[in-house]
């Protein structure tokens, strides 16, 4: 089992939603976040949150508990449309292996 983790702007969250659909993603759990950037040019990992203008972004977290078969689509689907954006900020995703669960 995995456990995704998908962050986007809020003007993806239709998109996002549409891929779990497609996806067959059956639950999954979504919040509004505001999505916050410190101007570190020496930080290594890549940020989350696109713009250089704000420190401040109007975002969606979305949480969903999935086989390895649905992670992997999932993983394609966003891949896919992220490629299709002519915006600089994408969807982002993390897959989490689940040792344990009581679901």
């Amino acid at each position: 089992m995995k456990f995704l983790v998908i962050t986007a702007i809020s003007a993806y969250e239709t998109d996002v939603k549409n891929i779990l659909k497609k996806c067959k993603v059956q639950t999954f759990s979504f919040h509004e976040i505001v999505g916050y950037k410190n101007r570190d040019p020496s930080e290594e990992i890549p940020h989350w949150f696109a713009g250089d203008e704000s420190r401040t972004t109007e975002s969606v977290i979305f949480y969903i508990f999935a086989s390895a078969e649905m992670a992997e689509s999932v993983f394609k689907e966003i891949n896919h449309a992220n490629s299709q954006q002519e915006f600089k900020s994408k969807i982002h995703l993390v897959s989490l292996n689940v040792e344990q669960s009581n679901i």
